[in-house]
């Protein structure tokens, strides 16, 4: 997005932890990304922890549009790993309020654990095959026996 990292990547993610919430502070945030790019790992990742923890959900928002669109890519190896998380954990819990949403409408009681483990599970494939057992079981218990 810019033609280089700032000069002073620390005062980039400094500045981007004031304005990252501000009406154009989105640019600072891309400036302090990659900024944090050009330090060693454990800096690039501790400084865009901190800057992405800093975002409202607007600004987060707006930032995974343009990631996810191409319009910026992201610098850090870090980064990187963070977004991938994070759309894997939204993908989870998608699947888990699916098959929530399926087993009641189905008319099957999940004990509170069974509900829990559903909850609990980040495992997008566990997920899908709880899915679609739970699409044809007699009873919550046809949802899970095979596991």
């Amino acid at each position: 997005m810019f033609d280089r990292p700032p000069k002073a990547p620390e005062l980039a993610i400094l500045s981007a932890l004031a304005h990252a919430n501000d009406p154009d502070g989105l640019a600072t945030v891309l400036a302090a990304l990659d900024g944090a790019a050009t330090l060693d790992e454990p800096r690039a990742g501790l400084y865009a922890d901190l800057v992405m923890a800093s975002l409202s959900e607007a600004v987060a928002k707006e930032l995974e549009a343009m990631v996810l669109t191409g319009k910026y890519e992201l610098q850090s190896d870090f980064a990187k790993r963070y977004f991938a998380e994070g759309r894997e954990e939204g993908r989870a819990e998608a699947s888990a309020a699916m098959l929530l949403r399926v087993v009641e409408k189905r008319g099957l009681e999940l004990s509170r654990a069974q509900r829990s483990r559903v909850l609990g599970c980040r495992d997008v494939a566990q997920l899908e095959r709880w899915l679609d057992r739970a699409l044809e079981a007699a009873d919550a218990v046809g949802v899970f026996d095979e596991d």
